[in-house]
């Protein structure tokens, strides 16, 4: 009879000679953003399996890293800053990864996951056709137009009514709620709600007609200019995330989201970054085989560097620029990165030498007012509440409305620049009433203001991805085939959470599945599962087939 010895070091010979040996495999990242940064910290876990990374980042040295976790600060006091990106976060269950990297970080240990206040329906204001109420005074109103501007019933009961039900579909079972969803790509919100839903009812009974006006007026009220002109799919995950049915609960950074990415930066192995590098070409090498074995980056200056996989996080926009005609791209990944549309968003922030919006009679802690005119939304900080650092986001604009207040962005003390700020005051000042003049708010103003339009940033160009009709259906998933299973594609446009930084962080997260896959390497898929966690988003089976599609489309090229 054998000894438990003896069947212990059997097992373990075995185990070994199961798992293939260290193979020398280095993976190219283009962008320092979310999505580079994640896919990075997670190929640091299999460095003894021969992994290794570089990051080729386009922005020269500077201490900025995270792409749109972008924090702008005023000064070095502790709540005189601004998010120009990404700055809040709903706790719902498939952001689940974004608050587990948080744990990771020790951000959460840290006490800097602080409360966002999404909501102050007691005290924020909604301003529209020059009625001035708050938000609870809407809610409790028995008027169902209280804005005077020909609904039949309030704005929340026509939006519950369409997209309610994909909202609930989703929040149930997200697979086959976003099934359901994809019957209706075609559409968008404004289309599928004149032209299919056309009719719908409260629970009393009250009829809904979705007429073009009512349409216009419901966007106005709801979300920027002309977005229900975009994918009816993007409305609802949109709502999904905002009015999810599990009333989750929001937080923000303290000290600014960018914090998230210093801290993933700061996991990874020292070098491993490459500033100045913007990268001009990208070309698979082919030797002796039809088939390329690897991948050669070029960047600005002649200067080329050679990897086995590459993951490009740069947005779309950024990478339409770059020469890809050695890839072998299908004329579907090629419409996909020309035509899969981008949103625009600005926003303006200004210093106040004190916290004027939390003092009597305003009260505005934390929460959001809007409103029909040219600023829409004005942020109150959910930071430094009671405190001393007055600065604020005096409006927040997207599509339309964030295109027409970037073309005021000419720089400080410029005339366009100082029409810009005679707006804002103006805007806030009626928003706000209670005898509050723009004079007031300027002579409370602290140095220049700061304007971010991310439209005209030559590193991201576009604010974030918001499809239109059919592009989730037609374009969206010939990003997840990489050509010769090599080009891998990241960044939030290559998820369905558009705008989010779940989008980037499991755009990252397919993406080293697929380079696991693509070398044949289910043991550190398994292992991937284990330590990272599954996605919901996608299963690994669905990956595997969608390499196996792009190897093939690259040879047929």
């Amino acid at each position: 009879m054998p000894s438990i010895r003896d069947r212990i070091a059997r097992e373990i010979l075995e185990r070994q000679l199961r798992v293939p040996p260290p193979v020398p495999l280095k993976v190219g990242i283009l962008g320092v953003g979310a999505a580079g940064l994640y896919a990075a910290m997670i190929l640091e876990g299999f460095k003894e399996y021969g992994y290794t990374y570089e990051i080729l980042e386009a922005e020269p040295d500077n201490d900025h890293v995270g792409g749109r976790l972008w924090t702008y600060k005023f000064s070095d006091s502790p709540n005189d800053y601004y998010d120009r990106g990404a700055m809040r976060f709903p706790k719902i269950d498939f952001m689940k990864p974004v608050f587990d990297l948080f744990d990771n970080l020790g951000i959460t240990d840290d006490g800097l996951l602080i409360p966002y206040i999404l909501s102050n329906d007691e005290h924020n204001i909604l301003y529209y056709n020059g009625i001035r109420m708050t938000a609870q005074e809407v809610k409790d109103s028995a008027l169902v137009d209280p804005f005077n501007i020909g609904l039949a019933s309030h704005a929340d009961d026509y939006v519950k009514a369409a997209l309610g039900p994909f909202i609930d579909a989703l929040a149930t079972d997200f697979e086959s709620g976003w099934q359901k969803l994809m019957e209706y790509d075609q559409y968008s919100t404004r289309a599928y709600m004149n032209l299919v839903l056309k009719t719908a009812y409260t629970a009393s009974g009250i009829e809904l007609n979705y007429t073009d006006q009512v349409i216009t007026t419901l966007e106005t009220l709801q979300t920027g200019t002309n977005l229900y002109d975009c994918a009816l799919s993007e409305s609802v995950m949109d709502a999904l995330d905002f009015d999810n049915p599990s009333d989750p609960s929001w937080y923000c950074i303290q000290g600014g989201s960018e914090e998230i990415a210093r801290r993933m930066a700061a996991r990874l192995q020292p070098g491993t970054i490459l500033r100045g590098k913007r990268v001009t070409a990208i070309a698979p090498l082919i030797e002796s085989t039809d088939t390329p074995t690897s991948i050669n980056v070029t960047v600005a200056g002649g200067e080329s560097y050679t990897y086995d996989h590459v993951i490009s996080t740069m947005p779309l926009s950024c990478l339409g620029l770059v020469d890809t005609t050695q890839c072998g791209l299908s004329w579907p990944i090629q419409m996909a990165i020309r035509a899969l549309h981008y949103d625009a968003s600005v926003k303006v922030a200004i210093k106040f030498s004190y916290r004027w919006w939390e003092q009597s009679p305003f009260l505005q802690s934390g929460g959001s007012s809007s409103s029909d005119r040219p600023t829409r939304v004005v942020v109150y900080p959910s930071y430094g509440i009671g405190g001393d650092d007055g600065t604020m986001i005096v409006s927040y604009t997207w599509s339309q409305d964030a295109l027409r207040f970037g073309a005021l962005a000419h720089g400080n003390g410029s005339d366009a620049e100082r029409a810009l700020v005679d707006v804002i005051l103006k805007d806030l000042a009626d928003i706000h009433g209670n005898d509050l003049t723009a004079e007031q708010l300027r002579s409370w103003m602290k140095g220049p203001i700061s304007i971010f339009t991310r439209a005209d940033d030559p590193i991201i160009a576009g604010a974030f991805a918001l499809f239109g009709p059919s592009q989730f259906n037609t374009l969206y998933t010939e990003l997840t085939k990489p050509p010769a299973g090599l080009l891998h594609f990241a960044g939030e446009a290559t998820s369905v959470h558009h705008a989010w930084l779940i989008g980037a962080l499991n755009s990252a997260y397919r993406c080293v599945e697929e380079i696991f896959l693509a070398e044949d390497r289910q043991d550190l898929v398994d292992i991937l599962e284990e330590t990272w966690g599954k996605r919901d988003e996608f299963r690994s089976s669905l990956v595997k087939e969608q390499v196996e599609r792009g190897r093939a489309q690259f040879l047929r090229q």
